[in-house]
């Protein structure tokens, strides 16, 4: 990584201070509407945030991560800059997944050699990431290459319309999945705060007029800002990257440097809430990999708000990593947070979260402590409710857990998920079995013990023994549905009852499409699919009803925005290529 010095920072203290977003007139959000995920991604953040459908900019451009400048300027620039002068109060820009991420050089200069590379560097690129040239969108875009200094680098207050800037963050990752979870992972943070052990990993680098030096002294600062607003931080000066799956409760927030790709020795989940950023050129090279560079690494392991550049930035194209947490930590969203931290704009850095998310601020933080009450022994609550049978009083506890926007991940919220399905189950079903409810998870953990080794028929019984316990249990019903789908039986009963205690969980859906196809249930099975958000199945489904059309044309827009997904792949190929003509049957089966 080239490197450019900066000078020694001058911190402000800002003061705790409330989020003051108003949705509906500060926020707007871009879709590509040649992407179908793009449009459920937007509206889902729309309803999650309260953000009004009118506020959607929609424009049709590639679903590749890469456009070229001309397609961007007539694709994704104009029309962005002529809904935003509709929307005069908008502060927030939010693209979502399937908005191109990068935009490709477009002129090479002839210049000779330059005594300074750096400086050449950033004032003779144009390529340069599709949000920070849509964050000066109000304004006319540099007439030349090249960084360009932000105007609100160091503002001690929000951005405001008045600024004449967009803070543009967005929903991106992986796949849409990974964006859609950024969502929920968000409130999350907001709602119970960020646990995990955060961690600042420098190098030890000394030595005056290195530019690395300058950087990591510059990353030491970030330890004083947590200290001074009271967070423990583990801070290792050392020069090997810690791995971050050797850090003992998971890893919370994360800012360190300086290698080309996430590498752990064992598998490991970022506490929900938690922001990270590894340094390095080429860290969002791509987003859409859960395997390559930093970002999209770090999004399939679970951070909450992940922060990178698309080509080579220089140290100082980064975000100003102390100012930022100072920020942050402060009570400001991350997406302010973001904006005021981030000195060189109109140049690479790209920021992938909920732009609105602040579990800092004074509103979030007094609700914390009372939220994690309340799930604390909610657990230990249900089951002893259950056992004795009071289904009024533990439905009650799960109302008052309902009431929270996102259930509780930590601790034992997997533990409190199942418990509070079950009390949905035996009501809705009004049966409860023999036994208690550690009865029932031993006979779920049999199960899934079995589907994970394909023994299908030990599946069924371990599941037959948990519906033994509860006849109505989501879980059960569930690991069932799977073991009959595997001995190639009849599933459609338990699979249909699962699903009707969770209608939009694709964890029950996809199994039931997969067992409605296999009962010659087509259309059942369409609708499940849609409802799941399961395009593969969406196709196979078309391709069943022999609507060819639109079976290919589903599955090739699928494809080209998550051209990795195997499953679409597959059935992309199972699909015919035209309509088969009249009496020639469907062309050779699978595998002919």
């Amino acid at each position: 990584m080239l490197t450019a010095a900066l000078a020694a920072l001058v911190l402000q203290v800002a003061t705790p201070l409330a989020r003051d977003v108003d949705p509906a007139k500060h926020v707007v959000v871009l879709v590509n509407e040649a992407v179908p995920e793009s449009v459920a991604l937007g509206e889902a953040y729309c309803r999650a945030r309260g953000v009004p459908l009118d506020n959607v900019c929609r424009v049709r451009t590639t679903a590749d991560e890469v456009i070229a400048w001309p397609a961007f300027q007539a694709e994704v620039l104009a029309p962005v800059r002529a809904f935003v002068a509709r929307h005069p109060d908008a502060v927030y820009l939010v693209p979502t997944w399937g908005v191109p991420v990068k935009i490709a050089e477009h002129v090479k200069d002839d210049l000779p050699p330059a005594a300074d590379p750096m400086r050449r560097h950033v004032t003779s690129v144009d390529a340069a990431c599709v949000d920070r040239e849509l964050e000066l969108v109000r304004g006319d875009l540099p007439d030349r290459p090249g960084w360009v200094e932000s105007r609100t680098w160091r503002l001690d207050r929000p951005v405001t319309a008045e600024d004449g800037v967009l803070v543009v963050v967005r929903l991106d990752g992986p796949t849409p999945e990974h964006a859609r979870a950024l969502i929920d992972l968000a409130l999350h943070g907001e709602l119970y705060g960020v646990e995990g052990t955060h961690l600042l990993d420098t190098r030890g680098l000394t030595g005056a007029g290195d530019g690395y030096a300058t950087y990591d002294a510059e990353l030491r600062q970030v330890a004083g800002v947590f200290a001074r607003h009271g967070l423990p931080l583990r801070h290792d000066d050392q020069g090997p990257v810690v791995d971050l799956s050797t850090i003992e409760g998971g890893p919370g927030h994360y800012w360190g440097w300086y290698t080309g790709t996430l590498e752990a020795a064992a598998p490991f989940r970022f506490a929900p809430g938690a922001v990270a950023c590894h340094v390095h050129s080429f860290s969002a090279d791509t987003l859409r990999h859960p395997k390559r560079n930093w970002v999209g690494p770090l999004l399939d392991r679970g951070a909450t708000v992940a922060i990178g550049t698309v080509y080579e930035p220089l140290t100082a194209g980064f975000p100003t990593a102390p100012l930022f947490w100072e920020r942050f930590l402060a009570g400001h969203t991350v997406g302010q947070a973001l904006q005021l931290s981030n000195r060189f704009t109109s140049w690479m850095a790209v920021y992938v979260g909920d732009p609105l998310y602040a579990p800092y601020s004074a509103q979030a933080r007094a609700a914390q402590a009372e939220n994690r009450a309340l799930v604390a022994g909610a657990a230990a609550r249900l089951e002893a409710l259950l056992d004795a049978g009071d289904l009024d009083e533990a439905a009650a506890v799960v109302a008052r857990l309902d009431a929270l926007p996102v259930p509780y991940r930590g601790g034992d919220g997997g533990g409190l998920r199942l418990l509070a399905r079950e009390v949905r189950a035996r009501r809705a079903t009004g049966k409860a079995g023999e036994g208690t409810v550690a009865a029932l998870r031993a006979a779920l953990a049999g199960a899934d013990d079995a589907l994970g080794r394909g023994d299908w028929a030990q599946a069924q019984r371990e599941a037959q023994r948990a519906l033994a316990v509860s006849p109505g249990s989501y879980e059960a019903n569930l690991a069932l549905g799977r073991a009959l789908l595997g001995l190639g039986k009849d599933a459609t009963g338990p699979l249909e009852r699962a699903a009707a205690l969770e209608p939009d969980d694709p964890e029950a859906l996809g199994p039931l499409c997969r067992a409605l196809l296999a009962r010659n249930r087509a259309e059942a099975a369409l609708a499940a699919a849609r409802r799941a958000g399961l395009p593969h199945l969406e196709g196979e489904a078309l391709v069943a009803l022999e609507r060819w059309d639109a079976a290919r044309a589903r599955l090739e827009a699928a494809r080209a925005a998550r051209p990795r997904d195997r499953r679409l792949a597959l059935a992309h190929g199972r699909a015919p290529g035209r309509a088969p003509r009249a009496g020639g049957g469907r062309g050779p089966a699978p595998g002919a």
